[in-house]
């Protein structure tokens, strides 16, 4: 009969101690002593992985070893040699018990080095109980290492505080666009411009892409391979340390690094980027850009389906031209008729009538009430973070004097209440923000749009993939829809009858323009 070993360690230091020996001579020992042959070719070791979160399951051997045993590699009746079962997994019960049983209900026999005890599919059958035992097994496992989570993170949360109260490092490793001279964190000033410049492309519509060709074409690059990456874009602006805070086991310590940028410009880029990523029908990227500047805003007018792009070819030209329809004729769905209308026709009419409005009468800024509402739930919110943030600190402090079971889960159900108080709260600041700026930035936007349609014509393809970006960003940050009407009122085609589009604007103005 085969056997295979399994050791895990939680840190790679272990391996220094008595653990990696204990472990290993246990395993050979009992395969001796009880007639197995150990198996050295599917040896298991996961030197600093954890089974907390899994992750010996997801990227470590365990899981190898499982999917080993589901493709039948392994043969039934073997046995898997443990220390003990908390080797295996400390993951929350059920989901322990879950991979407990998968390698029991496929003939595996689990043997716990620690006290000799076999744990199989006919064992289980015919006492219960050592289900029971192993679950009880389980949940201690889980508690522990819930409880060293706790502990490790109040660790941390000190260190980083001692850290801000002395003005010492917690490390020397920095960011790239920052130095350590003399024991004292620096910006480096033309990387942290570079930085700025990065988030207020991303401000001005810019996406990840566009951003990173730029980059690419304009700015030296300070990492080693000399070349601006698109993962390297998106994680500088998921990094706190921007707005100088340390982040590390989920702790945050604002104004530990010299700022780039306020947390203000950081949530509201935030903010912005995730209005993108859950648009429901973005612009189609081409290579000069958004080719549907009105991608999930634009609604046929008759039937409020939506407008979608179609191309045609025109035989005497010789060339392409992009209209939108509507896209329940287009199925089928509605009895709405598939009547085309000109992509840079629509933009040209929207364009300039936009352009001339008047910002003030659009949005109805005199929004002080409105900010003084957002800044009342904003300090609302902040006292109830601020009171459980106490609590927090008190569970902390019991934990540590006494672990009791009940403390770790309502110290772990409390952190879940505050992160989704902190995420409600940048949603408010990111309001309160919005409704400051949004009379200087619309005025600027109304009076750019048209500007930057028009440059379009004369500019290098990446300049009008930018403009075009640009005006998707502007023209959705002031529009909540725009009902087209390619026939007039009526869709009678016999009718001669001009053209018009109704947009509905943000602030729940309506206006009409007459397109002839």
């Amino acid at each position: 009969m085969k056997a295979y070993s399994y050791l895990r360690f939680s840190t790679t230091e272990q391996i220094k101690g008595d653990s990696f020996r204990r472990q290993t001579e246990a395993s050979e020992r009992y395969a001796t002593e009880n007639g197995l042959q150990l198996d050295t070719s599917l040896r298991m070791t996961d030197l600093g992985v954890s089974a907390f979160d899994k992750s010996n399951i997801t990227k470590g051997a365990l899981g190898g070893f499982l999917r080993a045993v589901e493709e039948g590699k392994v043969p039934l009746g073997s046995c898997l040699l443990v220390e003990s079962l908390d080797r295996l997994s400390r993951a929350e019960v059920l989901d322990a018990l879950q991979q407990f049983m998968a390698i029991i209900n496929a003939g595996i026999v689990i043997i716990t080095l620690s006290d000799n005890h076999k744990y199989s599919k006919s064992s289980i059958g015919e006492n219960p109980m050592e289900l029971m035992f192993s679950i009880m097994v389980m949940m201690r496992a889980h508690e522990e290492s819930d409880i060293k989570s706790m502990r490790v993170g109040a660790a941390w949360k000190k260190k980083l505080q001692n850290a801000l109260d002395h003005n010492t490092l917690v490390s020397n490793t920095v960011p790239m666009w920052m130095r350590v001279v003399e024991g004292k964190i620096q910006l480096i000033p033309e990387r942290a411009e570079v930085i700025r410049r990065i988030f207020q492309m991303f401000k001005d519509g810019l996406g990840q892409n566009t951003i990173t060709k730029i980059l690419n074409s304009e700015v030296q690059p300070w990492n080693r391979e000399k070349i601006w990456h698109i993962s390297y874009i998106h994680k500088l602006c998921h990094n706190p340390a921007v707005f100088g805070a340390f982040e590390t086991n989920g702790n945050l310590a604002e104004g530990y690094f010299p700022a780039v940028l306020s947390k203000d410009e950081y949530d509201y880029v935030a903010s912005l980027r995730s209005k993108r990523r859950t648009t429901s029908i973005t612009g189609t990227k081409s290579g000069d850009g958004v080719t549907n500047l009105f991608s999930g805003i634009a609604h046929c007018g008759y039937c409020g389906a939506k407008m979608v792009i179609s191309s045609s070819k025109s035989i005497k030209h010789q060339s392409y031209s992009k209209s939108l329809v509507c896209y329940g004729a287009r199925l089928g769905t509605t009895k709405c008729k598939c009547v085309r209308w000109e992509v840079s026709d629509i933009e040209a009419y929207f364009l300039f009538f936009v352009s001339q409005l008047d910002i003030r009468s659009i949005f109805r800024l005199d929004n002080s009430e409105q900010v003084d509402i957002l800044t009342a739930q904003l300090m609302r919110i902040s006292a109830v973070i601020a009171e459980k943030a106490k609590r927090r600190l008190n569970i902390y402090q019991a934990i540590e004097e006494e672990p009791v079971p009940g403390l770790a889960l309502r110290l772990k159900e409390l952190e879940a209440e505050i992160v989704s108080d902190n995420k409600e709260l940048h949603k408010i600041e990111v309001a309160i923000l919005t409704a400051k700026n949004l009379e200087t930035r619309g005025s600027e936007q109304m009076k750019s749009l048209l500007t930057y349609y028009r440059n379009m014509k004369t500019c290098s393809q990446l300049e009008r993939r930018v403009i075009r970006e640009k005006l998707y960003e502007m023209i959705h940050s002031i529009t909540e829809r725009i009902e087209l009407f390619p026939t007039g009122m009526s869709l009678n085609l016999s009718e001669k009858d001009s053209r018009f589009m109704r947009v509905h604007f943000k602030s729940g103005q309506i206006r009409e323009i007459a397109a002839g």
